[in-house]
């Protein structure tokens, strides 16, 4: 229930925010919350998910790459032809965006509204 809760304010701070993109939760299923996923779209954004990371590490918030390095790009996968970005856009397209931000039970609702306005570059 608090990762729920914890979840709800991340929604609720980001909604609004050009360019971050909140996954929607799936109708009729009970979510445990493990993860909070963002989609960051540089081109709206203005930075990269990457670029986010780094900004939100220095202020020492600890948020993680989801999706990344993608399997493909492993040295054992990198050389197969279906490994190519040709044959997975959409894999690649989501291991550039996806940025997990923290989310557990002991997280203070100040702290999720502090790492949502940095993300949201206010001060």
């Amino acid at each position: 229930e608090r990762r729920r809760q914890i979840a709800m304010c991340y929604r609720e701070e980001l909604a609004d925010i050009p360019g971050i993109r909140i996954l929607n939760d799936m109708p009729n299923v009970q979510h445990a919350y493990p993860y909070f996923p963002i989609m960051v779209d540089v081109t709206i954004y203005g930075e990269s998910r990457d670029g986010l990371y780094e900004r939100l590490k220095e202020e020492n918030i600890f948020s993680r790459r989801y999706f990344y390095p993608l399997i493909s790009n492993f040295p054992t996968y990198r050389g197969l032809p279906s490994s190519g970005v040709e044959n997975l856009p959409v894999a690649n397209a989501v291991a550039e965006k996806a940025l997990c931000l923290p989310i557990y039970a002991d997280l203070e609702l100040s702290d999720v509204r502090r790492i949502c306005k940095l993300i949201a570059r206010i001060s």
